[in-house]
């Protein structure tokens, strides 16, 4: 099974993520917004790179990390779905 720099995929990914998750904080957009935004992102890069490591599978496919970044995708979903609901209803 060939190995793969796992850590410099999520690199570059992670650098436009931090761009983007920077300019939302400097438009004003709300602290909670931003950490899920970064929870949910960050939770899903690592969810699909967890596929291409070399771990021990502990449920199905999963590994602990899959799990894991589950865990990291609903807890930031669980503070953008609020924050974005505020933000609509401010506009109208």
């Amino acid at each position: 099974m060939p190995v793969h720099p796992t850590q410099l995929y999520e690199a570059i990914v992670l650098i436009p993520i931090a761009f983007v998750l920077i300019r939302w904080r400097r438009d004003g957009r709300d602290d909670r917004f931003v950490l899920g935004a970064y929870l949910v992102m960050a939770g899903m890069l690592r969810f699909l790179i967890e596929f291409v490591r070399v771990n021990e599978r502990v449920a199905a496919a999963l590994t602990v990390a899959h799990l894991a970044s589950l865990t990291a995708v609903i807890a930031g979903a669980s503070l953008v779905g609020p924050a974005f609901r505020r933000r609509s209803a401010a506009r109208r």
